[in-house]
C-alpha cells in the first residue's frame, strides 16, 4: 500500500512539473512572438535627436550595427521600452540585461554577449525577488532562516531561469572590429516585466518544494508583485 502511494505522489509531482515547464514555454514563446511585433512597429518610428547624436559618436568609435536596423534606429528602439511604465506610471513594463564580448570571431562574441546579457536580466529579477524577501524580514512575515533558504535557492535556479526565458530579441545589437583582428560585441535585450516575474517565480517555486512545502505556499505571499 504505501509503495502504491509512493508512486502516486511521485506521478503527481512529475505530472505538476511537466505541466509547469509546458506553461513556462508557452509563455517564453508568446513573449517573443510580442516582442517580434513591437520590434516590428518601433522599425518605422521617427528618430529623437538624442538617438541620432549617440550613434554619430558610436560610429566615430568603429561601432556598426549587426543586421538590417541602423544603430540610432536601435537606440530609439531601446529608448522606447526604458521609457514604457505601467499606468502608476512607476513601475517598468520591461526589464533590460546588457553583455558585451571579445572573440576571435563575430559569432563566438555575440554568443557570449547575449548570454551576459541574459544574466543581467536576471540579475535584475533577482534583486527584486531578494529586495521582496527582506521586506517580509522586516515586517516579520518570515523567519531569516527561511528567508536564507530562499536566497540560496533564487541563486541555485538562475540558470534554470535563464533558459526559461527563451530566446529573447535584443534591442540594441552592435559590433567593431578591434585592432588586433578580434571581434567586440554589445547587446542589450529587453523582456516583459511581468512575464519574467511568472517565470522567475514559478521556478523559484517548484525550486523550494523540494526543500520545503510549506515555504513554497509562503512564496506566493511574499511574491505578491
Amino acid at each position: 500500500m504505501k509503495a502504491v502511494l509512493h508512486a502516486v505522489l511521485i506521478f503527481a509531482a512529475v505530472t505538476t512539473a511537466a505541466s509547469l515547464s509546458a506553461q513556462i514555454n508557452k509563455d517564453a514563446y508568446k513573449q517573443r512572438s510580442e516582442m517580434m511585433k513591437f520590434n516590428k512597429k518601433l522599425q518605422d518610428a521617427k528618430v529623437s535627436k538624442a538617438s541620432k547624436n549617440r550613434a554619430k559618436e558610436d560610429k566615430k568609435d568603429g561601432w556598426k550595427a549587426s543586421g538590417s536596423m541602423p544603430l540610432e534606429q536601435q537606440y530609439e528602439r531601446a529608448a522606447v521600452y526604458e521609457n514604457s511604465f505601467e499606468d502608476d506610471m512607476v513601475t517598468p513594463k520591461f526589464v533590460s540585461g546588457e553583455g558585451q564580448s571579445v572573440a576571435g570571431v563575430y559569432d563566438g562574441a555575440k554568443m557570449q554577449a547575449l548570454e551576459l546579457a541574459r544574466q543581467t536580466l536576471i540579475g535584475s529579477i533577482e534583486t527584486d525577488i531578494t529586495q521582496l524577501v527582506d521586506n517580509n524580514i522586516s515586517n516579520e512575515q518570515i523567519s531569516s532562516d527561511d528567508a536564507n533558504t530562499v536566497v540560496k535557492t533564487l541563486n541555485r535556479s538562475k540558470s534554470i531561469m535563464s533558459k526559461k526565458l527563451g530566446q529573447t530579441i535584443p534591442a540594441i545589437e552592435r559590433y567593431r572590429k578591434l585592432p588586433n583582428g578580434n571581434y567586440e560585441v554589445y547587446i542589450r535585450t529587453f523582456y516583459s516585466m511581468d512575464r519574467a516575474r511568472e517565470i522567475s517565480k514559478a521556478v523559484l517555486r517548484a525550486e523550494l518544494e523540494k526543500e520545503s512545502e510549506d515555504l513554497a505556499k509562503k512564496l506566493d505571499k511574499m511574491l505578491g508583485w
